[in-house]
């Protein structure tokens, strides 16, 4: 995560400095400049290593803050990643006048190709989502099954 942080800046810096021509910024300007235009992305990844990570370290995997971490990702995922192609051809689509099930004949073949090579992981990634959370789901419910039987007896 801080690796990622780290690049992000990078890239930030070397845009900035190939914008601003032989004129280097200062790095505290180009630090501010990048958590300004970049902070929800530097939230994201401070977010995923100070509070999901631990989650996963301190093997928290029956507790209630590890299965709303769990939904979360999945929704997060499921918009983010798959329904951001129907979104894209729907405002496509509105902004031309072309009802959805027509945009993708008013497109190129080329981009319609694209987003489908670029969908294509992001579904085949979701079902593996849902089959690890499926798989976890039924594993506590055996759990809570046993624990229930082992009270009775």
């Amino acid at each position: 995560m801080v690796f990622d942080i780290y690049a992000m800046y990078l890239s930030h810096y070397h845009t900035e400095r190939t914008r601003g021509g032989s004129r280097a910024p200062s790095s505290l300007h180009t630090v501010r400049a990048f958590l300004r235009r970049d902070w929800m992305l530097v939230l994201h990844h401070v977010a995923l290593l100070l509070v999901f990570m631990p989650i996963t370290l301190l093997h928290l995997d029956d507790s209630k803050l590890h299965r709303i971490n769990g939904l979360i990702v999945l929704l997060t995922f499921f918009t983010c990643r798959i329904l951001l192609f129907p979104f894209m051809y729907w405002m496509y689509g509105r902004q031309f006048g072309i009802p959805l099930h027509r945009v993708a004949f008013h497109l190129p073949l080329q981009c319609n190709v694209g987003n489908l090579v670029l969908l294509a992981p992001q579904v085949y990634w979701f079902i593996l989502l849902l089959k690890k959370a499926q798989r976890l789901y039924l594993r506590q419910r055996r759990q809570q099954g046993d624990k229930d039987r082992m009270k009775a007896d």
